[in-house]
């Protein structure tokens, strides 16, 4: 009887933190639109957009890069 070689388990995905999950759509969002000057196209973007709906715990990463330099982060703080 011949036995077939197993496969190992695939390794458990340790789940994104809400900064991993920020500065990975930041990258994208600033990759794709940097070359933009249309606000509008700009905050249209589908990162720009998931990056608003993480909600306020996004805000103080928003304010520390605020503070290190000028950033488009403005247009998603909230009122």
């Amino acid at each position: 009887m011949s036995s077939l070689p197993t496969k190992p388990a695939p390794a458990a995905q340790v789940p994104e933190s809400i900064e991993e999950r920020f500065r990975r759509l930041e990258t994208r969002w600033l990759a794709e639109t940097g070359h933009l000057s249309s606000t509008t196209k700009i905050t249209a973007h589908p990162a720009f957009q998931e990056i608003m709906s993480l909600g306020r715990e996004v805000v103080p990463l928003m304010l520390r890069d605020l503070e290190a330099r000028p950033r488009l982060w403005v247009w998603a703080l909230p009122n």
